[in-house]
């Protein structure tokens, strides 16, 4: 409503001047920026669309002519899917494992630019990014800059380390240096990887994956800061988190340290007073096996793909979910279908809201965030928890949700208490509870936390299309 927004407002000016605890790490900009978006859909489309391949070498059969789409590639299609699911960003498989580039890099030959489509002519990587802004979605890239098939396994492998991080730099600051326009992140797969630790292609491809990663990773994520301060890379800014929400940590902390100290290798541990601020992502597929699109690809049913996607939301994180097209280039019409279940589902979930307020989080019980139902409420079945503060970064160390059944009764735990609430955490109430007053009362702070408590009817999977 407009009275929270303005309330909110007010305590973020107040939080801004009073800040979090001495030797905090807080988000830059862009990282604030990032986690306010919190659903986005990733699109594996290139060689091993056509070829069935998962982790494509660069070889024959997965040569750049193989890239042969039966159809115009509707990218439109596939946002407009994106935005009907709630997405915020669309990201695109620029370059896969295999170094296949869906634009005309001039650091390679193994390119769209080298294969039948549109006689050579097209960029996909143009036209993605233009749907994604024309229809109000962020863009984001994937690309291996470690896993390159063509150069590790194919028939011009680069075995000198200083060629290979050059054309590695080379194609990744294509990307970013303005053509393409500003882009949200770079989806970096195996970042930060020890040197030789694994090879998609198998004890047959002469160099492994990530064969040079120190060097590597720290010119490519230097490269990308100069070339665009505002884009974030996927291991450096973000951690890329498991695939499996019910193997996600929790508490959630998005500071961390790393192996060596320096943003270009992976996280060790995660803590409020963490050397890098990385909040973190899940990544998934909403079909039943495959990144690519292969023949038996098939959706997910709604009720798992749900409980996949609020697993990770649920518990923090932000999600990032597969729908891969087709070799025409569009996504299958039952893809498409399920997305916008999954969008009018979710719409639904946050539709049955029956009251909703932000205050500051205290440890003294007379300056917890509360909210106060309306007498026509009805039964809770969930309450949604948000740091609105986490500019400031992750202030709150430990709470508990308590609840009061009338304005004269005690007021009672309504789930265990739990460490860190983060961008979003989402309480179950079981069995759903008729109350009057929910509130949030912090048993630990490393700075005044403002605190948005929302009370809902539904569960996340009690809105399942009707």
């Amino acid at each position: 409503t407009k009275r929270r927004a303005m309330a909110m407002r007010a305590v973020a000016v107040w939080l801004g001047l009073a800040g979090g605890a001495a030797g905090m790490t807080v988000p830059s900009p862009a990282q604030a920026a990032w986690q306010q978006t919190n659903l986005r859909t990733f699109h594996h489309f290139g060689i091993c669309t056509f070829t069935g391949c998962e982790h494509n070498d660069g070889m024959s059969p997965n040569v750049a002519s193989a890239f042969a789409p039966t159809a115009e590639v509707n990218v439109t299609q596939w946002v407009l899917a994106a935005k009907a699911m709630g997405a915020g960003t669309a990201v695109l498989t620029a370059r896969h494992e295999g170094g296949f580039a869906l634009w005309p890099s001039k650091f390679s030959n193994y390119t769209i630019a080298q294969s039948p489509y549109r006689n050579g002519t097209a960029d996909l990587v143009a036209e993605f990014v233009a749907a994604c802004r024309a229809h109000g979605l962020k863009p984001g890239l994937y690309i291996a800059a470690g896993c390159n098939g063509y150069n590790h396994c194919g028939p011009h492998p680069i075995t000198d380390p200083a060629e290979y991080v050059r054309v590695q730099v080379g194609m990744v600051t294509e990307l970013v240096s303005g053509k393409y326009g500003e882009i949200e992140y770079l989806w970096f797969d195996h970042h930060g990887n020890p040197a030789n630790s694994t090879s998609p292609w198998g004890p047959n491809c002469a160099h492994g994956c990530d064969p040079m990663s120190a060097e590597l990773w720290a010119a490519v994520d230097n490269a990308v800061a100069a070339a665009s301060p505002t884009t974030l890379r996927g291991g450096a800014d973000l951690n890329i988190g498991p695939t499996d929400p019910a193997k996600a940590g929790t508490p959630l902390w998005m500071a961390c340290n790393t192996t060596d100290g320096t943003v270009h290798t992976r996280p060790t541990a995660f803590g409020p007073f963490g050397q890098w601020y990385r909040p973190s992502e899940i990544t998934n597929m909403l079909t039943s096996s495959g990144w690519f699109h292969h023949p038996s690809t098939q959706p997910k049913p709604l009720a798992e793909a749900l409980g996949m996607i609020w697993g990770a939301l649920g518990q923090g994180y932000s999600g990032i979910f597969n729908a891969p097209p087709n070799t025409a280039g569009v996504l299958d019409d039952k893809i498409v279908e399920l997305m916008e279940q999954i969008g009018a589902a979710m719409r639904g979930f946050w539709g049955s809201s029956v009251a909703e307020a932000a205050g500051i989080c205290s440890a003294d019980a007379t300056t917890a965030a509360t909210v106060t139902l309306p007498p026509s409420a009805g039964r809770i079945k969930t309450v949604a928890l948000r740091e609105e503060s986490l500019a400031q970064g992750q202030l709150v160390s430990g709470y508990v949700l308590e609840g009061r059944a009338t304005a004269t009764s005690g007021w009672v735990p309504l789930s265990p208490a739990r460490e860190t609430i983060g961008r979003l955490y989402l309480h179950a109430i079981n069995p759903p509870m008729s109350l009057v007053d929910v509130r949030v009362r912090c048993s630990g702070l490393l700075g005044p936390a403002n605190v948005s408590v929302n009370v809902l009817t539904a569960g996340p999977l009690d809105t399942l299309a009707n």
